[in-house]
């Protein structure tokens, strides 16, 4: 499957788009995949690097969808060059090996990126690209490797957590500290991005679904925004988020929706699949989903239950991956809906309320 697992710019463009008549803020580079390198580092890449590493990462993914193993193999070890610390980079240059027939090379570079602290058990143990090396003991220790990774990383942000801001906000039609009728809207922002960007955009949507809006922050500073890293980093964050979300409002528990933009909305998606006790649906606008993790081998059976809406872009760089995601969620007898919008790239349309009001009548009915 394609790496390139989380996918975004600032969500300043969005709150612009919908409201109209502000100048957008200059957005930061795209995102680059979660559970790799640690974002302190990522962050000080020059851009020029920082370029060439998505041009790297897109010539990955153009392989990976031509089954052209040797290209991929060629761009996975530029990018390893280019930046030698990205357990991500050898966690892709590992899959490509071992889809080529590679074994012992793809084996060596799996233990490569678990010294790397390569973090992402979830997307280790759906890989089905790693299907044929499962059996090795060494694969067995490097899977040892990424859990005991993916414990501290977590540990490691656990205060950060912990003491994150979380915006909220009651719509008009949700009278003073919520009433049991309220559904409550979850939404998650981009990469670099933060909830003050994403706020003017997002309590528009609240006041149109009558929700109770909430709007936690990534755990992890990225340029003049935040990065959520992981799903287990935005499912720490979001659990937190409903806790204190039950403590000041009564909303209908059975009326919980999710939403995000670009990164946020492939966390949003992850997260939701996670817990589908909890969610009624899931709004996710121009993300990019791992075939790996969405829906993900490991899915629970009341995931089905969930309404899922994909929102994207015709000119999005992700347009094709938001369709093949719904033939995929499709298949695997998911109710999905996607809405795809002419002439928009990575952003929201210009009738982006009137949208996600039918989206969440959809995702709540």
């Amino acid at each position: 499957m394609t790496r390139q697992v989380a996918f975004g710019v600032a969500v300043a463009v969005v709150a612009v788009q919908v409201l109209g008549g502000r100048q957008a803020a200059q957005a930061p580079a795209p995102g680059a995949p979660d559970g790799g390198t640690p974002p302190a580092a990522r962050q000080a890449a020059p851009p020029h690097s920082q370029a060439r590493h998505r041009q790297l990462e897109d010539a990955y993914d153009t392989a990976y969808a031509a089954h052209d193993w040797r290209a991929a193999i060629a761009a996975a070890e530029e990018w390893v060059a280019l930046d030698p610390a990205d357990g991500q980079a050898a966690y892709s240059l590992a899959c490509a090996y071992a889809l080529d027939g590679q074994r012992e090379a793809a084996i060596a570079w799996l233990q490569r990126a678990a010294e790397r602290q390569f973090a992402m058990l979830d997307l280790f143990d759906a890989d089905p690209d790693l299907a044929a090396l499962r059996s090795d003991a060494r694969v067995t220790a490097v899977r040892d490797a990424i859990a005991r990774n993916q414990a501290a990383v977590m540990a490691g942000v656990a205060q950060r957590i912990s003491q994150a801001p979380i915006a909220f906000h009651v719509s008009p039609a949700a009278f003073d500290r919520g009433t049991a009728r309220s559904p409550l809207l979850v939404a998650l922002h981009g990469f670099g991005s933060s909830p003050a960007e994403m706020v003017p955009a997002f309590e528009r949507f609240a006041d149109a679904a009558g929700a109770v809006l909430a709007l936690p922050q990534g755990p992890t500073p990225y340029g003049s925004g935040f990065d959520w890293v992981s799903a287990n980093h935005a499912e720490a964050v979001v659990m937190r988020t409903l806790d204190q979300a039950r403590q000041r409002y009564r909303y209908d528990t059975r009326q919980v929706v999710i939403t995000g933009f670009s990164q946020g909305a492939d966390m949003a998606m992850r997260v939701a699949l996670r817990h589908p006790e909890i969610f009624r649906g899931v709004i996710a606008m121009a993300g990019r989903y791992n075939p790996s993790v969405v829906p993900g081998v490991n899915a629970d059976a009341r995931a089905r239950e969930l309404r899922l809406v994909l929102m994207v872009g015709a000119e999005d760089a992700v347009a094709q991956n938001n369709r093949e995601t719904e033939q995929r969620l499709k298949a695997a007898k998911f109710d999905v809906r996607l809405r795809v919008f002419p002439k928009v790239g990575h952003r929201l349309p210009p009738n982006a309320v009137a949208e996600f009001g039918d989206a969440f009548k959809w995702a709540t009915r």
